[in-house]
């Protein structure tokens, strides 16, 4: 008995150590873009995840920048009772000279962060002068540009606008750019910094975009528009009591840029076309491969990475047939984040699987195809075929054991299983020793419950609650659904379908009408998709109305928006004050 309680309080200290261990400090250090044009500022962003003693060593950046300032912010976050310590450090820099630099290792105390290498290009006398026309000034204006400006299908197009400017403006709005039948997508956050035109210093304000044609041929990019209230600083009596010429509005528009969209060459098939500038796959484990056991399940990731290319792009590898297995594949879960060269995509699919038969079998190999753009070659990224080893079933003691069900992939803190205490049923005559073993006992006891009642409610709070995000079907999609529909245009009609559903689920993989089917969830659309599908290629003589259809589509829609609420897009930024 002394021997259990004893290993019970070793567990309970021995737990109580690793979780008041703090996560090790890490210090990063990024820039808020690579290629810069000799005389503009960019920012360099150094970041502590941890508690921070002191600042950090920024000398060594002399030799190469100008650094015009240091702006700190401190985030304090607890999460089901666990702290976390975040210090960003904001330093605008401005190099000394054109060419590759190397922004050296930042030191701070014992920590370092990574070197960075960035470009520095000299300024063009086109870009130089390109805010003056006939030697006139201008206080603001746009530039866009475009890249690459002849793309094929479905591959991504990096739009960047620019708005300069030397004066004060108050409730500057930007509208996003429209590309007819495109997916566009906002791309990480607006970026700040100084540069001169024709000898002339402005504020800058950079915001990205990504645009995914999806027909070939030339395509128009519609540009955004900037709208806003310069500050003439008036110091007319009149003018300051009647605010008459105090604030004057502006709307400006930037050029029209178009691509030359290329179409999918003709040796790829759809089925393997992801068009991407790099696409990588990785897989782990629950339970080590070698050690597998008949009916008990373990969960298998994998993790599809692409540069260049949406979450939704990305193919799922989740449905394969393992006869050795019984297979659960969870929802995918789809994630977008900004990097240097456009949207990088991760599609994480978690399968559990439970073995049947003992041995050692193969899995087959994983591949995705993908085609590099820029060297117009495919690829294939792939996991190897893996052997992995089943033993044989725990051999049951008691009751017979039941065959698992199917498990939650997400995986959930195990609680300890309780001790079983023995012992004489009746005590008589206790000595000392007796009663100070008693009590010992029912403190454990009393601990232990307490330990497991925190666990339970810890793992409660730990469920992640998931919001169901709607969207908003785009206008200009329902027209050419609408068209297409009328028309009795079938094959226009399913092109039209799959660039709606796109746009409307971009975090999803829509390739047929079979997959919108499962994205509306409506067993009177499914319907009506499956027959287009049937007069598509089962039985294309079949007697088909298009005017039905869109009809029964319009309703079902209609029903469905008037059970949510429109989320609008928040164009505006914020206010524009010169330093």
């Amino acid at each position: 008995m002394i021997t259990i309680v004893r290993r019970f309080f070793a567990i309970i200290i021995l737990w109580g150590l690793l979780t008041s261990i703090s996560t090790a400090n890490v210090l990063t250090a990024r820039v808020d873009r690579n290629n810069i044009a000799f005389g503009e500022t960019f920012q360099l962003i150094i970041t502590l995840h941890g508690k921070a003693h002191g600042q950090p060593d920024i000398l060594p950046l002399e030799k190469h920048f100008q650094v015009f300032g240091t702006a700190k912010n401190t985030e304090f976050k607890n999460i089901n009772g666990k702290s976390s310590t975040k210090t960003t450090w904001d330093i605008i820099l401005s190099a000394r000279h054109t060419g590759k630099i190397t922004i050296p290792a930042i030191r701070l105390g014992k920590l370092t962060t990574q070197p960075i290498t960035i470009e520095v290009k000299k300024m063009t006398p086109q870009a130089a002068s390109r805010s003056v026309s006939a030697g006139e000034k201008q206080d603001i204006y746009l530039d866009v540009k475009v890249t690459p400006t002849a793309p094929f299908q479905q591959s991504q197009v990096m739009y960047t606008v620019q708005i300069y400017f030397d004066v004060n403006i108050a409730q500057p709005t930007l509208t996003p750019p429209k590309v007819a039948n495109a997916l566009i997508k906002r791309l990480g956050r607006d970026i700040m910094y100084q540069t001169t035109r024709h000898q002339q210093l402005y504020q800058v304000v950079e915001r990205r975009y990504v645009i995914f044609p999806q027909d070939a041929g030339k395509v128009t990019i519609h540009p955004p528009t900037f709208s806003g209230y310069i500050d003439t600083n008036s110091r007319s009596p009149i003018d300051q009591i009647f605010g008459v010429g105090a604030r004057k509005p502006i709307h400006i528009k930037a050029k029209t840029l178009k691509l030359h969209v290329q179409r999918k060459p003709a040796n790829v098939p759809y089925s393997q076309w992801l068009p991407a500038q790099r696409v990588v796959i990785q897989d782990g484990w629950s339970v080590s491969p070698n050690r597998l056991r008949v009916n008990e399940p373990v969960t298998r990731t994998i993790i599809i990475s692409g540069v260049g290319v949406t979450a939704g792009q990305l193919p799922s590898v989740a449905k394969q047939t393992l006869s050795e297995f019984k297979t659960y594949p969870d929802k995918p879960y789809l994630q977008n984040n900004a990097g240097p060269q456009g949207v990088i995509g991760t599609r994480t699919e978690r399968i559990a699987l439970i073995p049947e038969k003992a041995g050692k079998f193969t899995l087959p190999a994983v591949k995705v195809h993908w085609w590099d753009p820029q060297t117009r070659k495919p690829h294939v990224a792939s996991l190897p075929a893996k052997t992995v080893t089943i033993l044989p079933a725990l051999a049951s003691s008691g009751a017979k054991r039941l065959a698992p069900a199917a498990p939650k992939i997400k995986p959930s803190p195990s609680l300890p299983t309780a001790l079983k205490l023995t012992g004489p049923t009746q005590q008589t005559n206790q000595g000392p020793h007796e009663i100070i073993h008693n009590r010992w006992l029912w403190l454990a006891v009393i601990l232990l419950i307490l330990w497991l009642a925190t666990l339970f409610f810890w793992w409660r709070q730990r469920e992640p609650k998931l919001a169901k995000i709607q969207h908003q079907p785009a206008k200009t999609f329902l027209t050419a659904i609408k068209k297409a529909s009328l028309a009795n245009d079938k094959h226009a009609l399913r092109k039209a379908l799959l660039a709606w559903a796109q746009a409307n689920w971009p975090q999803a993989s829509i390739r047929n009408l079979g997959d919108i089917s499962q994205q509306l969830d409506n067993p009177e659309l499914t319907a009506l998709l499956t027959e287009l599908d049937e007069a598509l290629y089962k039985d294309p003589h079949k007697v088909w109305s298009g005017k039905n259809f869109w009809q029964t589509l319009r309703s079902n829609l209609a029903k469905s928006n008037s059970h949510k609420s429109a989320k609008q897009n928040n164009d505006t930024l914020p206010p524009l004050h010169l330093d």
